[in-house]
């Protein structure tokens, strides 16, 4: 009988945790949905982050949502990691993608500068531009959009030079994203840990630790440098967090093996 009883209880006490843990998990979930329900109307907003992830499309939409404006934008520059030609030239860009208007007086500006590539080929193939403009094109359908990929090859110069002629190039009607996914083929806690520290390391400007960051903090450490490097010219050094999120609590599987993502604003 105390044979029983004691399996009887190691039963109870493995079923509350599991309980437990499960109402941590939804209410993160429950905080993760409200969370940057704000209205940012008033800020001057410069920069936007966003997931290229369409797993992610309720966090896009909100970020977007959020972050919009009723004068809206003239022109929207989205930057986004090369997925698939990682050993390209520093930046690719081109002037056709799909039925979106494209700038295309500014990508020819944009290909005079050193390591530009033009290649529209790559760019209709490139999900972290095309996923992104679907919702942004819907939002403001009347914005031309510059399109900015960026591969792993790079030096500080150069990264610093193109960082400048971008934020000079364009006025206060300008907006900047950067969409680019965070922590892959983590679970739910460590990716919430690893976000955290993205979120520091963004907010802070913090270049030498985010050019280390690998997959399990985000996909693109270049694409994020670059945009963070926009924003420092601008002036636009006010970061705020919309959602950190996982793809455990988008499809309800506690424990997923998935990608995290972050939204948020830059300000002026």
């Amino acid at each position: 009988m105390s044979l029983i009883n004691s399996k009887f209880k190691i039963i109870v006490s493995i079923l509350l945790i599991i309980i437990i843990l499960v109402g941590l998990f939804y209410k993160q979930r429950k905080e993760q949905k409200v969370l940057g329900e704000s209205d940012d109307e008033h800020l001057d907003i410069r920069g936007l982050v966003i997931p290229h992830h369409d797993l992610a499309f309720d966090l896009i939409i909100r970020a977007i949502e959020s972050s919009k404006k009723d004068t809206g934008y003239r022109k929207i520059v989205i930057i986004g990691p090369n997925h698939y030609y990682p050993n390209s030239p520093f930046i690719t860009t081109g002037d056709s993608l799909r039925d979106y208007s494209i700038d295309e007086d500014y990508v020819t500006k944009l290909v005079s500068y050193d390591h530009v590539h033009f290649d529209n080929e790559m760019l209709g193939n490139e999900h972290s531009i095309g996923i992104p403009i679907e919702y942004l094109g819907k939002a403001y359908p009347e914005a031309d959009f510059i399109p900015i990929i960026v591969s792993h090859y790079y030096n500080e110069e150069s990264m610093d030079k193109f960082a400048e002629k971008l934020s000079e190039d364009f006025s206060s009607e300008t907006l900047f994203v950067m969409a680019v996914d965070f922590s892959h083929n983590v679970g739910f806690e460590e990716a919430m840990r690893n976000n955290d520290d993205s979120i520091s390391a963004i907010e802070r400007f913090d270049y030498n630790t985010i050019i280390n960051f690998d997959d399990r903090y985000m996909d693109s450490p270049l694409s994020t440098i670059l945009f963070l490097n926009i924003m420092e010219k601008l002036g636009a050094k006010n970061w705020q967090t919309y959602d950190s999120s996982h793809a455990s609590l988008l499809k309800g599987i506690p424990n997923l093996q998935g990608t995290s993502y972050v939204t948020g604003v830059f300000s002026k």
